[in-house]
């Protein structure tokens, strides 16, 4: 299970980078993403249910690395709320 915390959320969706999703996908993991203490889980068939708002290729500011977002709707899951993040 893999753990993303996102900073907001645009149109009602959350982003996550592309090589995270595809690891997850490649490895058969759930991704929990956190915002504003609230939790949603995505497992590998939803990972693969993306949308792009954006197509813009971005870079990450630390090593330059290229990457994309991949865009879900947001929907909390209320029995993970209390998890310990």
């Amino acid at each position: 299970m893999k753990k993303v915390k996102v900073q907001k959320i645009y149109k009602g969706y959350c982003s996550i980078r592309n090589y995270i999703v595809e690891e997850a996908i490649s490895k058969n993991e759930t991704i929990i993403v956190e915002y504003n203490k609230e939790k949603m889980e995505l497992n590998p068939s939803q990972l693969k249910k993306y949308i792009q708002l954006s197509t813009k290729i971005f870079r990450s500011q630390y090593d330059e690395k290229p990457y994309k977002l991949y865009d879900y709707k947001w929907n909390p899951n209320k029995e993970i709320k209390n998890e310990i993040f």
